[in-house]
């Protein structure tokens, strides 16, 4: 996780929090509606840890 909120924290440095968190978010909703339709556990895994990076760029958009 570490290293993908060194990733958005540089894209929040260069577009703004706004345009990262919609972006961080709709990875998260993207990969969580693949993981609920997936149907093996290494697909599960995959969009789980995909959706994980997306929910990090709220961390390091809203500095909270």
């Amino acid at each position: 996780m570490m290293r993908t909120l060194i990733v958005w924290a540089d894209s929040v440095a260069r577009s703004g929090g706004r345009l990262s968190m919609v972006v961080g978010l709709s990875l998260l909703t993207t990969a969580s509606i693949a993981a609920a339709l997936s149907t093996s556990f290494v697909a599960l895994g995959v969009f789980l840890f995909l959706g994980g990076m997306g929910g990090a760029s709220v961390n390091s958009a809203s500095g909270r």
